[in-house]
């Protein structure tokens, strides 16, 4: 069964993260006590103080000891290690800065769908301020993927990192489903089965009814996955109180294909048949209302032209232009009470 995460963390969440009490106080008797003997022994030593000091602060910053699998923090520490070199903050105002930039372009990324984009600035945002919940959302951006194994280290990485985290029970058993996930993806493949799976991109939703070609598949309602062989298929999506949404689907042997249902609302009659269609009186009502639109302004343009003609003559011409401009708002109201009426009729 799926849990309710949220899609990614907000900046605000991650700006004030939680503070214990005792790593406070070592941080301080650290200030008041430690930092002054490492100054007198680094001038005694030329030093090399210092040095040690760098090292261990570029270790704090590698995204690869965040609490990944062994694959995952390897290459999550290649990527830390190259972008150190871009971004080393002078203050760590400028740090913060700059991490929120790179946040703002990850949420952004993931908001478009371009996942691989998302996690890189994510990850440079980790290299600025390494807190745990840019962990989760790296993990949400390789979930969207179909990388479960890798979702699934820094899911683990952000719960070992965040202290009590209020989340903690939903995120172990997303965990859980996407471990499931990954293995049934491996024993087809183990078969030797040429297989692919498609899934919803978006929350599983009860009140709606899924087709794939034609048939219902009520676990993609609730936002699992289905292993399908490859080939084109033809997905459709209902709900009790929207349009209808048909797309075409193309699975790969191998790969996770992720379809996005776009939710338009409609008023109960157009979502019984997935399409309005205006009838006859609708359409003439609509000409009427052109014709006349069209007739008053060539009138009401002619009609000055004219005073010098046979008396009375600008003055019919522009009675002319009165009345056809009536008939165009008759018409137009006309038109729009019969819209009304058939789109809200039962």
């Amino acid at each position: 069964m799926e849990h309710p995460l949220p899609k990614l963390r907000a900046w605000n969440h991650l700006a004030h993260p939680r503070v214990q009490p005792l790593p406070v106080a070592l941080v301080c008797a650290w200030v008041w006590v430690a930092a002054p003997l490492n100054l007198v022994w680094a001038q005694a030593t030329g030093g090399a103080a210092g040095v040690g000091l760098e090292s261990q602060r570029s270790a704090e910053a590698d995204p690869g000891h965040g609490g990944e699998s062994p694959d995952v923090g390897e290459q999550a520490g290649q990527g830390a290690s190259a972008s150190l070199g871009q971004d080393n903050a002078s203050t760590p105002q400028e740090a913060v800065a700059r991490a929120k930039a790179y946040f703002q372009e990850g949420r952004q990324m993931f908001a478009e769908r371009r996942y691989r984009e998302a996690i890189r600035a994510f990850e440079l945002a980790r290299t600025l301020w390494p807190v745990p919940d840019l962990l989760f959302n790296i993990g949400r951006a390789y979930e969207e993927l179909g990388d479960y194994r890798t979702a699934v280290g820094y899911f683990q990485g952000y719960l070992r990192d965040e202290v009590d985290p209020e989340d903690g029970p939903a995120v172990r058993q997303r965990i859980v489903d996407l471990e499931e996930r990954s293995a049934q993806l491996e024993a087809h493949r183990s078969r030797g089965e040429r297989i692919g799976a498609i899934r919803l991109g978006e929350e599983g939703d009860t009140h709606m009814e899924v087709l794939l070609n034609g048939r219902a598949l009520p676990q993609l309602a609730r936002g699992e996955q289905v292993f399908v062989p490859p080939g084109e298929y033809r997905l459709g999506v209902r709900w009790p109180d929207a349009l209808p949404f048909d797309a075409q689907l193309q699975v790969r042997a191998g790969e996770l294909t992720s379809a996005y249902p776009i939710r338009r609302p409609a008023t109960p009659a157009a979502a019984l048949d997935g399409k309005y269609s205006p009838s006859s009186l609708f359409w003439v009502s609509l000409g009427v209302a052109g014709l006349s639109y069209t007739g008053a302004a060539a009138l009401g343009t002619i009609a000055p032209m004219r005073r010098g003609d046979e008396p009375g003559t600008a003055d019919r011409l522009a009675l002319g232009s009165d009345l056809a401009l009536g008939a165009a708002i008759i018409a137009t109201v006309g038109a729009t009470v019969v819209y009304l009426a058939e789109r809200h009729g039962s």
